[in-house]
């Protein structure tokens, strides 16, 4: 390590200067009067072999850790150990004991902003800006058959009400059914359905994993660019932040693949996140972006392009509905309503045509979402669709039949188990109680005048339930992003 010939630490407080103080020199017993520790010891931390000994006294993990948090002064607290389990690719208990052990030791400090500060003398500065280059390419169109496939997922998954874990992850039978319906057609891979979760988790549903339908209409509303972008901002928020200062230059963008890291690198721990973020690899978000189209690859560098201003055309329009309640549409039609046929019918094939296929089961559903008959009907005429008349009976019926269940109120009971909603579902249907099912054999509606009797019952009768604990989900996103200016140098 070579000697570092200034040491500034006017960013820490007098407290902090106190404590990183007997961290080289012992505990202080008695205070000096006039005496300055921070000018003594900004003068002693210039001497190479005074902070090499304290770095000894650290283990590997400490060390390692050390070194990517001094890469910045300040670091926000939040979900830092997640980002560093990114970063790194540890256990998270072994980064968070890490962490623990560096603050209690007085290496960092943590304020009540909850930003971390660590002292920037333990490494030389090492941690170079990222050199990028601005290049004259002409403007392109954008389109991405990734984004495509994108569209069509999270339609399954309004179709399918896909719930997901805490991490954000799909359930087991719910990823092995998906995999069934899009692996053989589908650009996007099995790791990647995370991400879609992910967005579909933070910016379709709310903490009781409802669908917020306002949200899926201002998405499904967006030019297809603005769909990539929306994505990245909640998926990837330390990328919105790279992006979002690079199309600043109005320029395209080259930057080498071991710089485009660096800045990864600090780009994440820099940025603050309002859910926890998701776990996928430098290497692995590359081989997305390209996908997307967001950037192109040439040996080893990277480009950011820069894309015109042109609204998307509506090609690919047409779609066809027959008398066996199948409703077929093109996977990548533009429509604003593309959104629409999941929110009545289940998503069953997916090609270059998707493949509906409407249910009373999946009709009940559309009411819950708010949806009246009118509605679907005129979907179908916007398309100038023949509506095959047992079609439109069958509809008018199903629609009568729940549009009273849509206005009902009362209490969410969710079951232990599918094998226990199908037994409250045979408890309804015999009259014994009564509920609404609102996910079949999982989740059921107990109208508030039936709400004593219903937990009276099941009481009596030994069968266990539970109480869902919703997941707090931040449906927002952070819009702000932090000046990266400090981390990169243009290179002319």
């Amino acid at each position: 390590m070579s000697e570092l010939k200034h040491v500034k630490l006017d960013y820490l407080n007098e407290k902090e200067i106190i404590e990183f103080y007997e961290l080289f020199f012992g505990n202080i017993l008695i205070k000096r009067p006039g005496f300055s520790y921070y000018s003594n010891l900004s003068k002693c931390l210039t001497k190479d072999n005074v902070v090499q000994s304290i770095l000894e006294k650290l283990n590997s993990h400490e060390l390692n850790i050390l070194k990517i948090l001094s890469r910045n002064i300040y670091i926000p607290n939040d979900y830092l150990i997640e980002k560093l389990h990114i970063i790194m690719d540890i256990p998270a208990p072994i980064i968070k004991k890490s962490i623990s052990n560096l603050i209690e030791k007085k290496y960092i400090f943590i304020r009540e902003d909850k930003k971390l500060v660590i002292p920037n003398v333990f490494f030389s500065d090492d941690s170079e800006k990222s050199d990028y280059k601005e290049d004259q390419d002409d403007p392109v169109v954008y389109s991405s058959r990734a984004l495509n496939d994108i569209n069509n997922l999270l339609n399954y998954y309004i179709s399918k009400e896909i719930k997901h874990s805490n991490s954000f992850s799909l359930y087991k039978k719910d990823h092995h059914d998906l995999i069934a319906v899009f692996s053989n057609y589908s650009s996007i891979n099995e790791d990647e359905y995370d991400l879609v979760t992910y967005f579909y988790g933070v910016n379709f549903v709310d903490e009781t994993e409802s669908l917020i339908i306002e949200k899926v209409k201002d998405y499904f509303n967006l030019p297809n660019f603005n769909k990539t972008m929306q994505f990245v901002k909640i998926v990837f928020p330390w990328l919105n932040t790279i992006i979002s200062y690079f199309y600043k230059q109005n320029t395209c963008i080259r930057i080498k693949k071991d710089k485009l890291k660096n800045l990864w690198v600090n780009s994440i721990l820099l940025t603050e996140y309002k859910n926890i973020p998701i776990k996928f690899s430098f290497e692995k978000t590359l081989k997305f972006l390209l996908k997307l189209n967001l950037i192109i690859k040439e040996k080893d560098e990277f480009i950011f392009p820069i894309f015109k201003n042109k609204e998307d055309d509506e090609f690919n329009s047409q779609a066809r509905l027959t008398s066996s309640f199948n409703f077929f549409i093109n996977a990548d039609n533009l429509r604003k309503d593309f959104y629409f046929p999941a929110m009545f019918s289940d998503f069953i094939k997916y090609n270059k045509i998707v493949e509906y296929e409407i249910t009373e089961y999946s009709v009940k559903r559309g009411v819950i979402n708010g949806l009246v008959l009118d509605d679907v009907l005129d979907f179908f005429n916007s398309f100038s669709l023949k509506i095959p008349l047992n079609v439109e009976t069958t509809l008018k019926q199903w629609f009568d039949k729940y549009a009273s269940y849509f206005y009902s109120t009362g209490t969410h009971f969710f079951c232990q188990s599918r094998e226990k909603g199908r037994l409250i579902n045979s408890l309804v249907e015999k009259g014994l109680i009564k509920a609404y099912q609102i996910k079949e054999n999982e989740v059921f509606l107990i109208p508030d005048e039936h709400k004593e009797q219903f937990f009276s019952f099941i009481e009596k009768s030994g069968i266990d339930f539970y109480q869902k604990k919703p997941i707090k989900v931040i449906n927002e996103p952070i819009d702000k992003v932090f000046n990266i200016n400090f981390l990169l140098t243009k290179i002319e």
